[in-house]
């Protein structure tokens, strides 16, 4: 299940007609742990997801934009709605894109450039310009990936063997869209890590997840639950801190007739609006990540990743963590992990206890005495020039 490049020898035995010989293979072995499955709806595209663009019928995946701003061919195989590849994604072979932007005004960014369209007439490519693109969905499957300033799409064109742009009259092949799935996360030498999937899953060795369930603004505590032990299902749509060694562990996919946990104040892809940011409902909502300080002590904690803890930009497949408040002023800044195994709750610092004058900018990351700006300090903002 890991990709990577493994060299085989193999010796061939004597025979009357050959000599004894030995001859070494080297093989590409692609990551089986990582799919692309077909996207059908408008619901499964997700900001800062990736994506693959194909025609299904030529075995075709949109690739590298050549110096004629046309798409070249990428060899790939799609069956039962997966798509596979047997060539690595690269900055000399590009077909992944990551989404960006917002409904109807989405960006496709490879490792080569984010594309764009030339002109109303044009079927080239521009990797500069007009980079703004509808998608919508056909009953059949397709995708209709439309330039958002001229009314071409992308389509694939069987005799010259390459990818274009053209009106929806053409007769040129539609396209097909297919998102990257993981299955697998990394925790890194903090032995904390977020996670959320939109599948069931089965629980990995050496691993155990947990739910945050309340939070006292007062005293800075969170309550977490650890029920995902190792073995254990864990529903579909379900977002977790993880605690366990340092590594990256592969997971089994798995049905499951159970729902996400509710009370939950960790969300993922289910709680993001139409501009790919976080959003959960409610009043005084702040928005935390898993992150370190910027300081000598390098503390890893939940701290708020935009300015006043205002929603961000939800990157998979990362959990984030969620407060209602009963006033803008009454959450906390941080909320630190003491990093024990051990560990049942997450003790934080609220504004309301501030007093040691420690300094933060409105990103929550500590600063020295010499930072300018907007600074807060004991949960005032003051402005220091």
């Amino acid at each position: 299940g890991i990709e990577g490049i493994a060299t085989v020898t193999a010796t061939t035995a004597e025979t009357e007609t050959y000599a004894k010989g030995i001859a070494t293979y080297t093989i590409k072995v692609v990551d089986a742990d990582i799919i692309y499955k077909k996207v059908s709806s408008t619901k499964d595209l997700v900001v800062g997801g990736i994506y693959v663009i194909v025609n299904e019928e030529k075995r075709a995946a949109l690739g590298l934009i050549n110096s004629d701003n046309f798409g070249t061919k990428v060899d790939v195989t799609c069956t039962d709605g997966v798509a596979t590849f047997t060539t690595e994604n690269s900055k000399t072979n590009p077909y992944e894109f990551e989404l960006g932007g917002t409904t109807d005004a989405y960006t496709l960014t490879s490792l080569q450039a984010t594309i764009g369209a030339q002109g109303s007439s044009k079927t080239n490519f521009s990797t500069t310009s007009n980079q703004s693109w509808k998608i919508s969905f056909t009953d059949q499957g397709n995708a209709d990936i439309v330039n958002s300033a001229f009314d071409r799409g992308i389509r694939y064109n069987s005799d010259t063997k390459d990818f274009r742009l053209y009106g929806s009259s053409s007769g040129a092949l539609k396209v097909q869209l297919y998102k990257k799935e993981r299955r697998y996360f990394k925790i890194g030498d903090d032995k904390f890590a977020t996670f959320y999937s939109a599948d069931a899953y089965i629980m990995p060795e050496g691993v155990t997840g947990g739910t945050i369930t309340a939070a006292d603004t007062q005293s800075g505590k969170l309550t977490i639950n650890y029920t995902y032990t190792a073995g254990t299902k864990v529903p579909a749509k379900t977002a977790l801190l993880l605690k366990g060694e340092p590594k990256t562990y592969y997971y089994e996919k798995t049905t499951s007739s159970d729902t996400a946990p509710a009370g939950n104040l960790l969300h993922g892809a289910d709680a993001v609006d139409s501009q790919g940011k976080t959003y959960v409902e409610g009043t005084n909502v702040k928005y935390y990540i898993l992150s370190h300080s910027t300081d000598a002590t390098h503390k890893l904690g939940f701290y708020w990743a935009a300015a006043d803890g205002a929603a961000i930009k939800y990157q998979e497949p990362f959990a984030f963590l969620a407060i209602e408040t009963e006033t803008p002023d009454s959450a906390p800044i941080m909320l630190s992990i003491d990093g024990d195994d051990d560990t049942t709750a997450i003790n934080g610092i609220t504004n309301d206890t501030i007093t040691d004058n420690t300094m933060y900018n409105l990103a929550g990351q500590r600063v020295n005495a010499n930072a300018k700006g907007i600074i807060i300090i004991n949960g005032k903002k003051v402005i220091k020039r």
